[in-house]
């Protein structure tokens, strides 16, 4: 009788422990899943460089899908700085369909140095004062990262994506075209949308017949 209570008091403690393991099992199996998942649904991580201009926020006017509410600010303490914060509160704080954007804020002097450095997103906002702009997004490129950009459509900026072709576009040499004169191509497209776009009286579509 004694050994008869004695099996089954150890086969209901091994079903026990069979059924802590299985739920743990399943447990921890459906939270990698939703860690996974929720890693996916955030593989953009945005960092905003020294907004100096409200299109800085704009990009956090709603939440959007497969971006991490999560936000690292990289500026000077200053005016810039506290309107952006206020904007991205409004946006937080609004009653109509609010966002939940979580803003890690780091101050400094040199806010490019220290976001390369640190690096904790992968695609960077720079909207501000046209000073200096394209060396920031020519920076952020070369050093891996994606760049959201507002820069003015202007003949500066169009020039300097013309010299930038040269070292990033290197096209095929075959018997239709050289390489060379694939690049020269190119540049001749960009600055021709750049003609018709600004609203200049340019004629870039007139054919005169051959003779």
């Amino acid at each position: 009788m004694k050994n008869r209570l004695r099996w089954i008091a150890l086969s209901c403690i091994a079903a026990l422990c069979a059924a802590t393991a299985i739920t743990f099992f399943f447990h921890f199996h459906a939270s990698a899943q939703q860690k996974t998942k929720g890693k996916d649904m955030s593989d953009i991580r945005l960092m905003t460089l020294d907004p100096g201009h409200f299109h800085a926020a704009l990009v956090q006017k709603e939440a959007l899908q497969g971006v991490s509410p999560h936000v690292h600010v990289y500026a000077p303490l200053g005016f810039d700085l506290l309107e952006h914060l206020k904007r991205i509160a409004g946006y937080n704080t609004r009653r109509e369909n609010p966002t939940r954007w979580e803003l890690e804020v780091h101050t400094g002097e040199d806010p490019l140095a220290r976001m390369l450095r640190e690096r904790p997103g992968n695609v960077v906002v720079i909207a501000g004062r046209n000073q200096g702009k394209i060396d920031r997004i020519k920076t952020c490129v070369e050093n891996g990262l994606n760049a959201l950009v507002d820069k003015p459509w202007t003949e500066e900026t169009v020039r300097a994506a013309m010299a930038e072709l040269d070292r990033d576009y290197t096209p095929l040499t075959d018997m239709r075209a050289s390489a060379a004169y694939r690049r020269t191509v190119t540049r001749n497209l960009l600055q021709r949308l750049y003609l018709e776009t600004s609203a200049r009286d340019v004629a870039t579509r007139v054919l005169e017949p051959v003779r």
